[in-house]
């Protein structure tokens, strides 16, 4: 990861979605991800912020003019 103190292979065993275990997609909590990976909550918060900031940059980049008709939600999340 750019600028980042946490290692790459530590940050894409942290982020990605294809390893069940720890998956901050799938809505593992910041204490039980910094508790499987041994990196602290605040890291493991500051990398969930930089991930969320490179996924809305990619998607503003890739995502333009499209043209659709209609729109299906299937699910809602919510965490309180």
């Amino acid at each position: 990861m750019w600028n980042s103190k946490i290692g790459e292979s530590k940050t894409i065993t942290i982020a990605d979605p294809a390893n069940p275990s720890l998956q901050l997609t799938e809505g593992i909590s910041v204490r039980g991800t910094a508790r499987l990976t041994g990196v602290s909550p605040e890291a493991i918060r500051r990398l969930a912020i930089r991930l969320g900031q490179h996924a809305k940059q990619f998607h503003d980049q890739r995502v333009q003019r499209l043209a659709s008709t209609s729109l299906q939600a299937d699910e809602r999340w919510g965490w309180e």
